[in-house]
C-alpha cells in the first residue's frame, strides 16, 4: 500500500512557477466563448432515445443505453442506472470515461442507491458510432481554433448529459454529482466549471490540464500535440497554446463553485503532477487533493473510496 498526502483548502498544490503567454486569451475572452458554445448546445434539443438493456441488469438495478442529440447535432450515447427499489427521488452521479473511451455501465454506482449516467462524448466508446473520430487524436483536433477544436464540443457532450440527469422523475436536481480518472476526470472538472447544477466533483488523475506547462510532454497522448505541430500546414506553437486556453482546467477552475477532490500520482507521466497541481491552485471553492508516491498512472482503490465518501457528504 502506497501512502498519501492530503492537501486542504489553506495550501497550494503547485510546485511549479506560472508561465506566461502574451497570445492567451483572457479569462473574460474564455468566459464569453463558452457563453457562445453553451447558447448553441441550449439550442439543440436534447432527444433523449432511452432503450432498455436486460443484459446489463439486475434484480436490483434497470440499466438502459442512452442516445442523445448535442451541440451540432452530434450524437452521444451512455449507460444509465436506476436503482429498481427505494424512495425518490435519489441523488444523481455522472461519470467519464478515460482517454481510449471504454466504460460499462456503472451498475454498482446504482446499487449504492444513486441514477449513475456514464456518457461517452462523441466519437469515443459507446458513442463511436455517430461521429468519426480518429483513434486516439482528440487532444490535438482543431488546434487551429478553440471553434474547432474537439474538447470545445465535447465539453457540450458532459453538459449534455447534465440535462438528461435533471430530467428524470427519479433525480434530485439538487444532487447532482461528477466524477472521472485521467480523461474522465479533466471532463468532470470541466463540467463543474460550465454547468453549476453540479454539486460536488472527484477528479482521479485528470487530464486536460496546464497545457503551458506539458504542452512538451513525450508521454503518450500529450505527445500528439507536438507531432500535430511538427506536420506541414500546422498552426504555430503559441497558436495552438492560445486553443488549448480554452479548454485547459487551470483556465476554467475559477468558474467551478462545487467542493472538489483531487488526486495526483507523483511518478504518473500521463497526466503530470505539475499540470494537475497548477487546475488545484486555482479552485476557489473547498477542494482536497491527495498525493500517492510512488503510483504511475493507474486505478487507485483507495482513492476511489474516498471519492464516495468525499461525494456523499457533499450531497
Amino acid at each position: 500500500m502506497h501512502g498519501s498526502e492530503a492537501i486542504g483548502p489553506n495550501r497550494s498544490a503547485s510546485r511549479a512557477t506560472r508561465l506566461g503567454c502574451d497570445v492567451l486569451p483572457s479569462a473574460a475572452e474564455i468566459d464569453a466563448f463558452w457563453e457562445r458554445r453553451l447558447a448553441v448546445l441550449a439550442e439543440t434539443p436534447p432527444e433523449p432515445r432511452l432503450v432498455p438493456a436486460p443484459e446489463w441488469s439486475t434484480d436490483a438495478v434497470h440499466t438502459s443505453r442512452v442516445t442523445l442529440r448535442s451541440a451540432g447535432g452530434v450524437d452521444v450515447c451512455g449507460w444509465l442506472c436506476v436503482p429498481r427499489h427505494g424512495p425518490r427521488p435519489l441523488p444523481a452521479i455522472i461519470e467519464f470515461p478515460g482517454y481510449d473511451g471504454a466504460g460499462q455501465p456503472p451498475i454498482g454506482a446504482a446499487a449504492r442507491g444513486v441514477v449513475a449516467l456514464h456518457l461517452a462524448p462523441r466519437g469515443q466508446g459507446i458513442s463511436a458510432a455517430h461521429y468519426h473520430l480518429p483513434e486516439g487524436q482528440q487532444i490535438c483536433l482543431g488546434l487551429e481554433s478553440p471553434q474547432t477544436h474537439y474538447y470545445g464540443w465535447a465539453f457540450c457532450d458532459a453538459v449534455r448529459g447534465v440535462d438528461l440527469l435533471e430530467s428524470l422523475s427519479e433525480v434530485d436536481a439538487r444532487r447532482i454529482a461528477a466524477q472521472g480518472g485521467s480523461q474522465g476526470g479533466g471532463l468532470a472538472l470541466a463540467l463543474a466549471a460550465l454547468d453549476p447544477r453540479v454539486r460536488v466533483v472527484a477528479a482521479a488523475v485528470p487530464f486536460l490540464c496546464g497545457f503551458e506547462r506539458v504542452i512538451d510532454a513525450r508521454s503518450d497522448p500529450l505527445c500528439r500535440i507536438a507531432r500535430a505541430l511538427a506536420t506541414p500546414g500546422a498552426p504555430t506553437r503559441e497558436r495552438a497554446l492560445a486553443t488549448l486556453a480554452h479548454i485547459d482546467v487551470v483556465r476554467l477552475a475559477p468558474r467551478i463553485r462545487c467542493p472538489v477532490l483531487m488526486s495526483i500520482h507523483d511518478d504518473d507521466d500521463v497526466c503530470p503532477g505539475v499540470a494537475i497541481a497548477a487546475a488545484f491552485d486555482c479552485i476557489p471553492t473547498r477542494r482536497m487533493l491527495i498525493r500517492y508516491p510512488g503510483l504511475g498512472h493507474c486505478g487507485n482503490i483507495d482513492f476511489a473510496r474516498r471519492a464516495w465518501s468525499w461525494i456523499e457528504e457533499h450531497w
